[in-house]
């Protein structure tokens, strides 16, 4: 017969009892933390009190149910986690949010860009209109060369009729 390890006690552990059933899997955790070489805290035995011990005081009802276990000696002491932390160039830098307009701010806001629009055209079309206003009239640049004389071109179709009207 194989001998009876821990794991082996709890699997074959479901017809056992609650308590029993608590006892291997606390036996079999053990078990596994010597395998990888920890130390093991051992739980401290605790005395059942008699009825002529200590009263309990207000508010409680009984005992504590768990028993205390002795803190880990050494190296076994739990290791404190590190916490992640992003790097500063991977976070998203924080805005100061502007306080959300109301509809009446952003149409006096429209109205008032409009008006600015409104200025900037007349003040181009006064510029404009003086630029009109104090010019001479439009005179286009005359040539200095004399104007081309048009000539008939000799096509010589007289010739041709000629000969038609011999044949």
């Amino acid at each position: 017969a194989m001998p009876a390890t821990p794991e082996r006690r709890l699997r074959s552990a479901a017809g056992a009892n609650a308590a029993e059933a608590g006892q291997i899997e606390n036996d079999a955790m053990i078990a596994r933390a010597l395998s990888m070489g920890r130390d093991v805290p051992t739980p401290s035995r605790r005395k059942t009190p008699l009825k002529s011990a200590k009263k309990l005081p207000k508010g409680r009802r009984s005992a504590p149910s768990t028993p205390k276990l002795s803190k880990p000696k050494g190296k076994a002491q739990a290791k404190k986690t590190t916490v992640p932390k992003t790097p500063a160039h991977l976070k998203r830098k924080k805005r100061e949010r502007t306080p959300a307009k109301t509809s009446e701010q952003i149409e006096l806001e429209r109205i008032a860009s409009a008006r600015e629009a409104a200025k900037k055209v007349r003040a181009k079309a006064s510029k404009s209109h003086k630029a009109v206003a104090t010019s001479t009239r439009y005179a286009p640049a005359r040539s200095l060369k004399n104007l081309t004389v048009p000539k008939t071109p000799k096509l010589q179709t007289k010739k041709r009729l000629r000969a038609r009207e011999i044949s």
